[in-house]
C-alpha cells in the first residue's frame, strides 16, 4: 500500500484547437466550475495561440483535446520530459470523415489521426464519450475513459428564468446539425414530407445543416448556425420546439458520436426522437426517455404519436429532463473529471482479485467496475482463482480482493496476505451462506459443515473490509467485522445495444420471467395463477427465458427463449422482445431476505412495469404502485396485481418509466465504481486488522497448508533461531561499545557473503574496503529506524551505466517479523521511476538484500536518488551508511552490480 498522499490543488495547462461547443461543453465549463470551488487551477489556451506556454514548468498535467498539430506533439513530448501526466480528449473520429468533403480532406492531408494516435500513445489517460471511440483508440492506449458530458441543465435554467417561454410549445419540428450531417437528415426526408401532408398546422425548422430538397417546401425553414452554445439554446427556447429530431445514419464516424441531442432535448424540454445508433442505445430508453424510428414507417409513425397524444409526449419530455437532470449535472460531471485527474496524477494501486470464474457475481461486480478503475489508472489488477494463486502472486500488491471464497483455504490466503506480505484484504459476498437452505444437495452440505461456517466467521474477521452487497449481508457482516461497507452491484448501461422494442401499440399483453427458476422461484404459487390469467385475458402472450420449465410448462401462448451464455447477449435480447410485464415470484426464507433486486434491475432497465414477491429484495427497493407491484405469499395477491396491469396500459407505462429512472440513478455499475473507488482510495485509513477485539486465530488450519507454505515455515523458524543466538550474543557484548557492536556486524556481514568484493567500478566507488570504512574520516553508523519514518534518501553519486542490481546492507534486530522494505528509485525532478518491494520476512541477515532495477538506475542518472521505506514492519529497521566526519556527508553502504554477478 503507497503512503497516503496529501492532495492539493493541481495545477493544468488545457490546450484546445478552437473554442468551438464541443470544447465548451466538455471541458471549459465543467473546468471553470472546479475551479471556481478550489479544486484546481488550469490555463486554457487555444494551439494558434502566440502566447501558448512552451515549458510544463508550474504545471501538474497536461491536457489536450482535439488537437494534432506539430505544436501539440511538441507539448506532449514536453511533459513526458517534465514528468507530469498527459491527458487527451477526443470526442470525434477524425478517421472516419468522408475525405471527399472539404472537412475530411483537411484532417487527411495534415495526417490528423496519425497524430492523434501518436499522443494518445504518450497519454496517461484518454477521455472519450463513445465506445466506438474507447475501442478504436484501446488499440494505442490501455487508459481510455467513457465519461459522460454535461447536459447544460444550470444554463437551461437560468435562460428559462430570464425568457420566460410559454408554457405550450409551439407545432414546431426542429433538428440542428453541423454541415456534415447532411446525408442524415436527406435519409428522413421523405417521412418528414409525409409528416408535413397529414399535418398542415404544423412546420419544420433546420438549424444549420443543408435540408436539401426538404427546403424548398413552404413550411420548412432555415436558419444558419450559432456561434455559441448560449445563443443556439436561446434560440431554440424562442422558437418553442416542440419535438426534436436525432437521425443518425449507421457510419465510423456517427458511431463514434456523443448523445449530445439527447441531452440538449431532454435539457430544453423538448420531446425527442431518434436512430436506433450507439450514441443513443445507452442513453434513450424507448418510450419513457424518447422514441427509437428505423425506416421511414417508423419514423412517420413515431413523429405521429408524439403530435397525436401531448399527453405522451410531455410525459416523456418529464422523463427524459429529470433523467439529465440526475445524470449530467455540472457539479456531478465536473467531480467525475476531477476523480480521472486525481488518477491520473497518482501511481495505480496493484490489486489482485481472487474469485471463482465465470460466475455472474464476478462479471457484474468485479470486471466491470474494476475495467472502469483501471481504465482511469487507478488500478491495476489481475483476476486468479484460489487454487492457482502462489505466494509470490501476493507480493508487491496493494490490496487482495477475495470473492464469496469461504473454506479453509481462504483463511490461510488471507493470513498470508496480512501477516507474509502486509496487504490488506477485502472480502467481497453478496449471498448469506450462513443461511443456506436445506434441499439443495451438495450445496447445503457444503455451506452447512462446521469447516465451512467456522472458515467463514474467520474470513469476515481477518479481513480489512467485508464488502456486502445488501444492508441484511451487511447487518450480518457487522456480527464479526467492524469495518462494513455495503453497497450494490450495479446495471451496466453501457452494455445495451439494441434501442428496445417497438414502441407501436399492440392489442397483445406480454407477460414473461427472465433468468433461472431455480433460485428459489415459487413455482406452485405462481403457476395456477398464469393459467387464470391466460383463461381469462387472451390477448396475453407468455415467454420464458431459458429452459422449458413447470412455471410456463400448461400454458397457451408461450415462447421459450434460450438462455444467453452472455449475460449481455440476454439482457439485449430482453430488451428487444418489448415485454409489458415482467415476474419476479420468490420464497420468501433467511437465504433469499439478503439477496440483490435482481430482476427488478433487469426489468426496469429494458423499460418492463414488474410484479414483484414483497420480501426484502424487492420491498427494500421498489415503490408500490410507482415503480412496481408488490404481491403477497398467496395466489389471490398475485392474480390481483397481474391482472391490475394487464388491464392498464397507462400504468404499465407510468411504473415502467419510474423505475427506469430509479434503477438508473440509484443501481447502476457507475454506483458500484463509485463504492470501490471509495474502498481504494479509503485503504490507507484502516487499520492493518479489522478483527473486532478478542479474536483468536485458529491454529487448526496450519495443517491444511501447501508444501510451499510448510517449507516457508521451516525457513521462518530457522531464522528465529539464528534471530535468538544473535540476541544473546549483542546482550553479551553490550560492554563493547557501540562502535565495536557495529565493527563486528560489518565484520561478520563481509565475512559471510564478501559484501565488499570489487565487483564492478560503481562498486568500488560505493563500498570501499574495512580499512577505508573505519578510517579516521569516515564514521560507519546506522540509519535512523524506517519503521517510524516516511523513507531515508541517498544521493546516487558515481558511475552506474551498466549496473541493473542495488545492493544494500540492513540490520534487522529481530528478523523473520512481517514487513515490506521497499527501494524507489527518484528521477532528478522527483518522479518514481521505479519501485521494488521485499518482503522482510525472506531478507537473510547475513547477506545484502538485492534489488533488481533494470535500466533504471540509466534513466535516473548522476543526479538521480535512492529512496528506502518499510510498511508494516513489527520490529525496528536500519540501513547500514557511512558518515564523512569533517563535512558530515551521509553515504549509503551499498552497491551496484549486473544480474549476472554472484
Amino acid at each position: 500500500m503507497p503512503q497516503p498522499q496529501t492532495e492539493r490543488t493541481p495545477r493544468v495547462l488545457a490546450v484546445v484547437d478552437g473554442m468551438i461547443p464541443s470544447v465548451e461543453l466538455v471541458l471549459s465549463q465543467p473546468f471553470d466550475h472546479l475551479q471556481a470551488q478550489g479544486k484546481l487551477n488550469y490555463a486554457l489556451h487555444v494551439i494558434s495561440d502566440p502566447a501558448l506556454p512552451l515549458s510544463m514548468s508550474g504545471f501538474d498535467a497536461l491536457i489536450l483535446m482535439r488537437v494534432y498539430q506539430p505544436q501539440a506533439m511538441a507539448l506532449a513530448q514536453a511533459a513526458e520530459v517534465a514528468g507530469i501526466p498527459l491527458i487527451y480528449i477526443l470526442d470525434d473520429d477524425f478517421s472516419a470523415l468522408d475525405p471527399q468533403t472539404p472537412l475530411g480532406r483537411h484532417y487527411a492531408d495534415a495526417r490528423a489521426w496519425e497524430r492523434i494516435l501518436g499522443i494518445c500513445a504518450m497519454a496517461r489517460q484518454v477521455w472519450t464519450f463513445s465506445q466506438a471511440l474507447v475501442d478504436k483508440v484501446g488499440a494505442v492506449q490501455a487508459h481510455v475513459v467513457k465519461l459522460p458530458a454535461i447536459a447544460n441543465i444550470e444554463l437551461v435554467d437560468r435562460l428559462r428564468a430570464e425568457l420566460h417561454p410559454p408554457p405550450q410549445p409551439a407545432k414546431v419540428i426542429g433538428y440542428a446539425a453541423s454541415l456534415t450531417h447532411a446525408g442524415d437528415l436527406a435519409a428522413i426526408t421523405r417521412p418528414l414530407l409525409a409528416v408535413l401532408d397529414a399535418y398542415p398546422d404544423w412546420s419544420i425548422e433546420i438549424v444549420n445543416v443543408d435540408p436539401g430538397s426538404l427546403g424548398r417546401h413552404a413550411r420548412v425553414k432555415h436558419f444558419p448556425g450559432l456561434p455559441s452554445v448560449e445563443q443556439f439554446y436561446r434560440f431554440v427556447m424562442q422558437r418553442n420546439w416542440a419535438i426534436g429530431l436525432a437521425p443518425l445514419l449507421r457510419t465510423a464516424a456517427n458511431d463514434a458520436k456523443t448523445d449530445n441531442k439527447y441531452r440538449e432535448y431532454a435539457a430544453l424540454g423538448i420531446s425527442g426522437i431518434y436512430s436506433p445508433a450507439p450514441p443513443y442505445a445507452g442513453s434513450v430508453a424507448q418510450g419513457i426517455t424518447g422514441l427509437y424510428a428505423d425506416g421511414a414507417d417508423e419514423w412517420v409513425r413515431a413523429i405521429a404519436t408524439m403530435i397525436d397524444d401531448p399527453t405522451r409526449r410531455q410525459g416523456i419530455v418529464d422523463m427524459a429532463r429529470e433523467d439529465v437532470r440526475s445524470r449530467y449535472p455540472l457539479p456531478g460531471v465536473a467531480q467525475r473529471y476531477l476523480e480521472c485527474l486525481q488518477a491520473a496524477l497518482r501511481r495505480p494501486l496493484q490489486v489482485i482479485v481472487i474469485a471463482p470464474s465465470a460466475i455472474p457475481s464476478v462479471d457484474i461486480d468485479i470486471v466491470r467496475p474494476f475495467s472502469r478503475l483501471q481504465a482511469e489508472g487507478l488500478i491495476d489488477w489481475t483476476l486468479t482463482q484460489q487454487d492457482q494463486i502462489g505466494d509470490g502472486d501476493l507480493r508487491d500488491k496493494d490490496c487482495a480482493v477475495i470473492v464469496r471464497y469461504s473454506d479453509p483455504l481462504t483463511v490461510d490466503l488471507m493470513r498470508r496476505a496480512r501477516e507474509v506480505h502486509g496487504v490488506p484484504t477485502v472480502y467481497a459476498w453478496d449471498d448469506d451462506f450462513f443461511s443456506i437452505p436445506d434441499g439443495l444437495g451438495a450445496i447445503t452440505d457444503y455451506y452447512q459443515s462446521p469447516s465451512t461456517l467456522d472458515s467463514l466467521r474467520h474470513i469476515l474477521r481477518e479481513a480489512t473490509i467485508v464488502k456486502a452487497s445488501t444492508p441484511r449481508l451487511a447487518a450480518r457482516s457487522r456480527e464479526y467485522s467492524s469495518h462494513v461497507t455495503v453497497a450494490p452491484f450495479g446495471f451496466d448501461f453501457d452494455q445495451l445495444t439494441s434501442a428496445g422494442g417497438t414502441d407501436a401499440e399492440s392489442a397483445d399483453v406480454v407477460i414473461g420471467f427472465f433468468g433461472s427458476h431455480s433460485h428459489g422461484l415459487n413455482v406452485a404459487l405462481v403457476s395456477p395463477v398464469l393459467a387464470r390469467v391466460a383463461a381469462e385475458f387472451p390477448s396475453t402472450r407468455f415467454e420464458l427465458f431459458g429452459p422449458a420449465g413447470v412455471l410456463f410448462g400448461n400454458l397457451p401462448r408461450v415462447t421459450h427463449l434460450p438462455w444467453c451464455a452472455s449475460s449481455s447477449e440476454s439482457i439485449n435480447l430482453l430488451r428487444g422482445r418489448g415485454w409489458s410485464i415482467g415476474l419476479a415470484p420468490f420464497e420468501d426464507n433467511l437465504f433469499n431476505r439478503t439477496k440483490l433486486p435482481t430482476k427488478y434491475r433487469d426489468y426496469s432497465a429494458c423499460g418492463i412495469a414488474g410484479v414483484y414477491s414483497r420480501i426484502d429484495p424487492y420491498a427494500d427497493n421498489v415503490i408500490e404502485g410507482v415503480t412496481g407491484l408488490l404481491a403477497d405469499q398467496d395466489p389471490q395477491s398475485w392474480y390481483l396485481a397481474i391482472r391490475k396491469l394487464v388491464e392498464d396500459a397507462d400504468l404499465r407505462r407510468r411504473i415502467a418509466s419510474r423505475a427506469y429512472l430509479h434503477v438508473r440513478d440509484t443501481l447502476s455499475v457507475e454506483g458500484a465504481v463509485t463504492a470501490w473507488r471509495k474502498i481504494f482510495v479509503g485503504l490507507d485509513t484502516i487499520p492493518p486488522h479489522a478483527a473486532p477485539a478478542g479474536h483468536v486465530p485458529a491454529a487448526e488450519h496450519v495443517e491444511d497448508r501447501s508444501g510451499e507454505q510448510i517449507a516457508m515455515l521451516e525457513r521462518r523458524v530457522r531464522l528465529l533461531q539464528i534471530s535468538a543466538r544473535l540476541l544473546l550474543e549483542q546482550k553479551r557484548q553490550l560492554e563493547g561499545g557501540k562502535l565495536g557492536r557495529l565493527r563486528r556486524v560489518v565484520q561478520r556481514i563481509r565475512g559471510t557473503n564478501h559484501f565488499g568484493r570489487d565487483r564492478s567500478p560503481a562498486f568500488a566507488h560505493f563500498l570501499p574496503h574495512a580499512g577505508s570504512v573505519l578510517s579516521s574520516s569516515m564514521q560507519l553508523e546506522l540509519s535512523a529506524n524506517l519503521q517510524a519514518l516516511s523513507h531515508v534518501e541517498f544521493a546516487i553519486v558515481g558511475a552506474v551505466a551498466g549496473c541493473d542490481v542495488v545492493e544494500v546492507a540492513i540490520s534487522l534486530p529481530v528478523p523473520t517479523l512481517p514487513g515490506m522494505l521497499t527501494l524507489e528509485i527518484i528521477s532528478p525532478d522527483g518522479a518514481v521511476i521505479l519501485s521494488s518491494t521485499i518482503p522482510l520476512e525472506d531478507v537473510d541477515p547475513f547477506l545484502p538484500v538485492r534489488f533488481h532495477v533494470g535500466e533504471s538506475l540509466a534513466r535516473a542518472g548522476s543526479q538521480g536518488k535512492l529512496r528506502f521505506s518499510t510498511k508494516g514492519s513489527f520490529a525496528p529497521v536500519f540501513l547500514f551508511q557511512m558518515r564523512h566526519r569533517q563535512t558530515a556527508l551521509v553515504m549509503p553502504f551499498l552497491g551496484f552490480s549486473t544480474a549476472g554477478e554472484a
